[in-house]
Order: C-alpha cells, then sequence, then structure tokens
C-alpha cells in the first residue's frame, strides 16, 4: 500500500486531468479474522490518497447491506453503484455517478454490479436488489454520459456481460472490470476500452489518455509497473497502517 500511495502520486500529472479509482472487492470477507482492522486500513488508505470513486464487489455485499451501508457512512468513502437499489423505494443505495473535473475536462465514473451477484447478497435480498444494469442503470449511464467528455464504468463482469453493455452503451470510453479476458492488458473494443485489475496488489496500472472525437478511438497508453523498490514506501501511509494497528 505504501508503495501503491507512491506509484499514484508519480504517476498523478500536475498539469493535466486525472482520475484515481477503486474498481471494488477490497473489504475483508465477513467472520474473516481481522476483516474489520483491514476495512479500516483501505478505507484510511483511500482517504488519504484522494481516490475519486470507489467501486463495490462481492466481497462488499458479502459483509452484509446494513454493515456495508454503515461502513461506507462511517468512512466518508465515495462509493458509486447505480444498480444496488432499496427494493421498497426502487432508488440506488450509494450515489449512482459521480462527474469530477479537472483542468477543463468532465469526467465520468459509473458503478455497476453484475446480477450474477445476487447470491453473495443472502437474505438481504428481502430488501434490497441488484437491478439491470441494461434496463434500469440506463438512465444513470445516459446521464452521466451526456455530463461528461470522457467516461468510465467499474464494476465486475464476466466476458459475455462485457460485450453487451459495451454494445449497448457505446458512449462508455473505458470499462475497468475486477474480470477481463486477458488480465490487465487492454482491449479495444469498438470505440471503447477495457482493462482488467490484477488478482494480486503487487502491480500498479495506469492509462494515459488523449481526448479525441467521439467517432474515433481514443489514443491511449497503458502502464504497468511492479510495485518494487524503485517505489518508496510513502510516509503518510506508513503513519496510517501504524496508528491503525495500533487502536486494533
Amino acid at each position: 500500500m505504501a508503495r501503491r500511495a507512491s506509484f499514484i502520486d508519480t504517476n498523478r500529472p500536475e498539469d493535466q486531468a486525472s482520475l484515481v479509482v477503486e474498481i471494488g472487492n477490497f473489504t475483508g470477507r465477513r467472520g474473516a479474522r481481522d476483516a474489520n482492522y483491514k476495512n479500516s486500513v483501505l478505507a484510511a488508505y483511500y482517504k488519504a490518497l484522494e481516490y475519486d470513486a470507489v467501486g463495490i464487489g462481492k466481497n462488499e455485499l458479502g459483509m452484509g447491506m446494513d454493515s456495508l451501508i454503515s461502513f461506507v457512512e462511517r468512512e466518508q468513502l465515495p462509493v458509486i453503484c447505480a444498480n444496488l437499489c432499496d427494493r421498497r423505494t426502487r432508488k440506488p443505495i450509494f450515489q449512482p455517478y459521480m462527474i469530477k473535473k479537472d483542468h477543463d475536462v468532465r469526467m465520468g465514473i459509473v458503478g455497476l454490479l453484475s446480477t450474477a451477484l445476487i447470491p453473495a447478497m443472502g437474505p438481504d435480498t428481502s430488501h434490497y436488489e441488484i437491478r439491470s444494469a441494461y434496463t434500469y442503470a440506463k438512465r444513470w449511464i445516459r446521464k452521466a454520459a451526456k455530463k461528461s467528455d470522457h467516461l468510465t464504468v467499474i464494476g465486475d463482469f464476466g466476458k459475455d456481460e462485457i460485450d453487451s453493455l459495451l454494445n449497448r452503451y457505446p458512449e462508455i470510453d473505458l470499462l475497468l472490470t475486477l474480470s477481463s479476458p486477458k488480465g490487465d492488458r487492454p482491449i479495444e473494443h469498438g470505440n471503447s476500452l477495457v482493462l482488467g485489475a490484477q488478482h494480486k496488489g503487487y502491480y500498479g496500472n495506469y492509462i494515459e489518455w488523449t481526448l479525441a472525437s467521439p467517432d474515433t478511438v481514443l489514443p491511449y497508453q497503458a502502464k504497468k509497473a511492479t510495485l518494487d523498490k524503485r517505489f518508496p514506501n510513502d510516509s503518510l501511509i506508513v503513519s496510517i497502517l501504524k496508528t491503525c494497528a495500533t487502536s486494533k
């Protein structure tokens, strides 16, 4: 974590628009040893590094909805998810999308959950539901697209879902998913780009992007670095880790 902070600081440009996101599946499993400690440490880390958006996945659903909602509110995490809804109101539990304006560039971020993750909710499905990313979430994706110059969607999707999402929503510029068919190697899908996450935290991924006209593939350069000694431990993150360990 301390080296990842250095990686982010190194690659976060001061003179260009930038976006830092967590896709999801970051919390400890419910009942796992030190799960609460891990969750608190990661929440402090995301706030210290000023992450722009945080997605949720199977691990977060496994916390139980009441625990997840309390955790997000207590830690004031910028969680986004457009299709995890209250069954009674049919409204999203969390902010469905956000727009970040940086250096005159408007960047939209939408969070989505696959309906394949419904079993992970367990008994919480009596009060909460994952609604369709293809029907219900359409309004949020298109709202975000209209307000932004560049649209990113974060979530956890299988190959067929990835194809369906990008065929239905060509306005998506970048789809960040936990499980891409080619891992963290970029895949071009029409004018969109798909990028997966590493399953282990030994690497840092960064995309350098040049905005272009909507009818062309956006010029990009994908970078990946091993988080080794080239990236020194960030002193702020080391301090956070020590503080959390002391209060454990």
